[in-house]
């Protein structure tokens, strides 16, 4: 060989060592790639709703078609069809969020309406103390207005206590509102979450409802709907007549899924306490009643001889155990949690039948995608993220430790050992789950909990052993009408689960409250958690350093310095020390502690409050000034402020109604533009004001109000 080729060759692997070791690791992963096929699944959807504008109809079907032609075309390349493979599920997962959006499109309305009288039925009522709250459907507009086509359903806030039950006809005196947008740029959307439920309309009784006779149109799929939350409404209803106080809403809350009748200072409790997850239904839950009805079922069938020689009474078991499955999965009102819950164990139970392996990270894999393709809308849900982010970390980390489980706790270890590995795995498990869902609760409400552990590690063998035990025992006993005792016996389990979220709460720094994560960086903390926890080999452990840096995001990221809502009564400004002081409350307290929230404060705080030495708006009953190094931002409630502060401020905020406020060069953000863009949120870091407005980052999609 020449000294020429001899040069090329070394040269050719020098540049290609790093490369050939990356493909190598990617093919010892080979049996980990579909893994991958739900993430990239997920990414097509998370892309369709990134989009500024709606895309057309065939545009993932076309990529989907696309990718299958070129993967046959370049089939001799075993490593070009697997990268059309990934385009093509990036496709169907954006295919499919675009077919769901077309799929429950309905009226939505974009300008008040009423005082008028609604007829409807009840679809569903939340029974909140003090006024609740009702979804109706198959509406009538009885009085004038009505401009557009009505919504489909509307959510109602109800006078009085509850006189009616789900599927009854009523009719009131009311007044409909347009669904309420972010309340500030990048915040949670209510409107989209509404439109895939087809609700168009909010709104308020003006007086009582009274019940009319039942429409005649229906639907088979409709009724059984509204069958199955009448059962719900009506079960609730009889748990809290049997027992009273948070118990037995706590109680209604785990049997059936409403939550709605909890106090909020119980609420306040469990989530200061790192036990919010046990009042949502979840694999905890689920997983729980499967596997009481088995190990039951399974024991009682042993004892019969004659059946346990002739059949594997254990298959048996896992029938039962799944149709129980099934029956608390409506009986709860079949919440994501609960759907990818109920998926799994089915899976776990049919590999019973089947004699195959129960857990594996196929099995969520597999779960995530089936859940997704029928609600793609779901991904975006702290629910969905923080459900399956608790699993997949956990079969990841017993994947690994499994090995080792086996030499410490064998079957033949003593008791006391055995118990040893049971509490060690408890806390394990405890705080893989906390970290891997702690990191989307900050991203979300950006709120850390620093007892959750140690709460955890009692609150959950209580739930294990006394109180879903009991409320299986009470479901069993109710078509008896004997369900009081395991009731009875549900509550005494559920209030010492309260008595320890009540103590932990109080405890010194039990709680942080941070500014929200960037999207920026849970993204890429969100890539590293799934590199971490999908991978096998020891390059898995990139992941912490890909988690770690999006972590660093969130001291860079900028935050604007004032805040103003749609409405234009809500202004906050930051102060030098980084928190916000309102100019006024003006009855916005919901938006108010949004604010605060996605700030990391807890504490509302006023411009008139503030120490005299703080540099602080200057306001009178005509307005405020607003003064931030060399921009001067004038905030006016009166016009009779108007001449003077169109001379002298760089930005214009008011909540008047008008065309122009100023002839000059200042912007101007009136009550005109908060209507159509939505809230505001002003940076005055450089040379000239910068303004984003909700409708800005959302785009002009189909929930966006206005159309």
């Amino acid at each position: 060989m020449s000294h020429a080729i001899k040069s090329w060759v070394a040269l050719e692997a020098e540049t290609r060592g790093p490369l050939l070791w990356i493909e190598t690791q990617f093919d010892l992963e080979r049996d980990r790639w579909i893994l991958w096929l739900p993430v990239l699944f997920g990414l097509g959807i998370a892309l369709y709703f990134s989009l500024d504008t709606e895309p057309s109809n065939w545009l993932g079907a076309g990529g989907v078609a696309a990718s299958a032609f070129l993967a046959g075309l370049f089939r001799r390349n075993p490593a070009i069809p697997m990268l059309f493979l990934a385009f093509g599920m990036v496709s169907a997962g954006f295919s499919v969020a675009k077919l769901r959006s077309d799929i429950v499109a309905a009226p939505v309305l974009t300008t008040p309406l009423g005082p008028g009288m609604l007829s409807g039925r009840i679809r569903n009522i939340e029974a909140f103390p003090g006024r609740p709250r009702l979804t109706l459907d198959r509406l009538v507009w009885e009085g004038r207005g009505a401009r557009e086509p009505l919504p489909e359903r509307v959510v109602l806030r109800a006078h009085g206590a509850i006189r009616y039950s789900i599927g009854d006809r009523i009719s009131g005196k009311v007044r409909l509102l347009p669904l309420p947008g972010p309340v500030a740029p990048g915040a949670y959307d209510f409107q989209r979450k509404s439109w895939f439920e087809r609700v168009g309309a909010t709104g308020y009784a003006l007086g009582a409802f009274q019940l009319r006779e039942p429409k005649g149109d229906s639907s088979l799929l409709s009724d059984l709907a509204v069958v199955i939350a009448k059962g719900r409404f009506t079960l609730s209803e009889r748990i809290a007549a049997t027992v009273h106080g948070p118990e037995g809403a706590v109680i209604g809350a785990l049997i059936t899924g409403d939550r709605s009748r909890i106090p909020e200072t119980t609420t306040s409790h469990m989530r200061d306490s790192g036990l919010a997850h046990l009042l949502a239904i979840s694999g905890l839950h689920l997983g729980l009643v499967a596997g009481i009805i088995f190990g039951v079922l399974r024991f009682m069938l042993a004892l019969v001889p004659g059946l346990a020689l002739r059949t594997d009474v254990k298959k048996w078991a896992a029938g039962a155990a799944i149709l129980a499955s099934f029956g608390y999965l409506i009986l709860s009102g079949a919440t994501l949690p609960t759907q990818r819950a109920f998926i799994m164990g089915s899976f776990v139970l049919c590999a019973i039948l089947l004699d195959r392996e129960a857990i594996s990270l196929r099995l969520v894999a597999l779960a995530a995608f089936i859940v997704l393709a029928l609600s793609p809308e779901s991904l975006l849900s702290a629910s969905f993220q923080m459900s399956f982010a608790a699993v997949v970390a956990l079969v990841a980390f017993y994947e690994v430790a499994a090995p080792w489980f086996r030499i410490l706790g064998p079957p033949s270890a003593r008791l006391r050992r055995r118990l040893m590995l049971y509490f060690f795995t408890l806390i394990a498990t405890t705080v893989i789950a906390g970290v891997s869902t702690g990191l989307i609760a900050y991203f979300h409400f950006g709120r850390i909990t620093h007892y959750g552990v140690l709460s955890n590690l009692v609150a959950i063998p209580l739930t294990a052993m006394w109180v879903m035990p009991a409320g299986v025992l009470s479901c069993l006993l109710m078509p008896f009408g004997l369900e009081s005792f395991g009731l009875h016996l549900m509550a005494l389990g559920v209030g010492l689960v309260l008595n320890v979220a009540q103590e932990v709460s109080t405890w010194p720094g039990a709680v942080t409250a941070t500014p929200q994560m960037p999207l920026e960086g849970f993204i890429v903390a969100v890539i590293g958690g799934l590199w971490l926890c999908l991978m096998r080999r020891r390059w898995r452990l990139c992941g912490v350093g890909v988690v770690g840096l999006g972590l660093l995001v969130v001291p860079l990221t900028e935050h604007p310095d004032i805040l103003i809502s749609q409405s234009g009564r809500l202004v906050a400004v930051r102060m030098p020390d980084g928190k916000l002081s309102f100019l006024e409350l003006a009855g916005e307290r919901f938006v108010a502690g949004k604010w605060l929230q996605s700030n990391g404060q807890t504490n509302l705080a006023y411009w008139r409050d503030l120490p005299k030495s703080a540099a602080k708006p200057l306001c009178d009953r005509s307005g405020c000034i607003i003064q931030s190094g060399r921009h001067r931002v004038a905030y006016i409630k009166h016009q009779s402020a108007l001449p003077e502060d169109c001379r002298t401020a760089t930005l214009i905020l008011t909540n008047l109604w008008r065309r122009r406020i100023c002839f000059g060069s200042a912007p101007a953000i009136t009550k005109r533009e908060l209507e159509r863009n939505g809230a505001y949120a002003i940076y005055l870091s450089g040379a000239s004001p910068r303004l984003v407005s909700a409708n800005s980052v959302r785009g002009k999609r189909p929930w966006t109000l206005p159309h």
